[in-house]
């Protein structure tokens, strides 16, 4: 996909309407998210958008999702993930929900599916909020062949 580069929304609709039925297949809704924590992130980033913006930026803002919603969904998400962890060594979940379109508490269990799955080196750090990408650099790649 798109040579390691993050997918944005709009490009994700130019290609969703090219696909085919099963393509589109609906996913279960298995995430277990804290909608509580989500209600209160919501709640002040609306005091904080009321004070500090104005009405062209309220509607640049995206709405998160809670999860993929269908396989090409869940697909898109987890190529961006790993286009992130080639991009940075460390991201907070809410900046890497901010990334892949999924609310900071909904991002947690993509990248814990993915490191079980062995698709993903990082590690979580659930108190800090932190998500460490490993990446494994060859040296051997760095060598100039003459």
């Amino acid at each position: 996909m798109v040579l390691g580069q993050i997918i944005k929304d709009d490009k994700m609709v130019e290609f969703k309407k090219r696909l085919k039925p099963h393509q589109l297949a609906k996913l279960p809704k298995i995430l277990a998210v804290e909608d509580s924590e989500d209600e209160n992130e919501d709640h002040d980033s609306k005091m904080n958008l009321q004070e500090s913006t104005t009405t062209t930026e309220k509607r640049k803002r995206r709405r998160l999702k809670k999860g993929p919603e269908n396989v090409f969904d869940r697909a898109v998400m987890q190529h961006n993930l790993l286009s992130v962890s080639r991009i940075y060594n460390r991201i907070s979940f809410k900046g890497l929900g901010n990334l892949v379109g999924l609310t900071s508490s909904a991002v947690k269990i993509m990248p814990r599916t993915m490191i079980q799955e062995n698709c993903l080196k990082a590690s979580i750090n659930q108190v800090k909020k932190l998500l460490t990408f490993m990446n494994s650099i060859d040296p051997s790649e760095d060598n100039v062949v003459a």
